[in-house]
């Protein structure tokens, strides 16, 4: 399930700050709470079904080729450039992996949802607080 991807892909390129002033550098070690796995589901969704309403074929627009001929592993790399692209890291739909013009279209959709930051709540479990239009 490519939310899943979304979600890990969330984690392992966010950062927390703990209590005791350390910063650990990704979040794979903690688990998320059913708010967050909830919402990045929903957007998730929301998100493919976008991209499905505006033309876009994760096959045929991606311009580097797969390792694997899995479609749900094609699925996955999207949903991975979808939460980078939508925090604004340095990689994501914009890099040159997807042709464009749906590489602006799928970054343009992306931007519609914001950011999320991820803390580490006090029953700790990942939360979110959502940033955006």
């Amino acid at each position: 399930m490519s939310y899943q991807s979304a979600l890990h892909t969330l984690q392992w390129s966010s950062h927390i700050d703990l209590e005791d002033g350390v910063i650990h550098e990704d979040c794979l070690d903690f688990e998320p709470s059913q708010d967050l796995i909830t919402q990045i589901k929903k957007d998730w969704e929301k998100f493919k079904k976008q991209t499905l309403e505006i033309g876009f074929d994760p096959i045929e627009h991606r311009r580097t080729t797969f390792d694997s001929d899995s479609f749900q592993y094609i699925w996955d790399c999207v949903a991975h450039d979808f939460i980078l692209t939508r925090n604004g890291h340095g990689a994501g739909f914009w890099d040159g992996d997807w042709h464009e013009p749906m590489a602006t279209k799928l970054t343009e959709l992306c931007e519609k949802f914001g950011e999320i930051d991820i803390y580490l709540s006090d029953e700790n479990l990942l939360e979110a607080y959502y940033y955006g239009p």
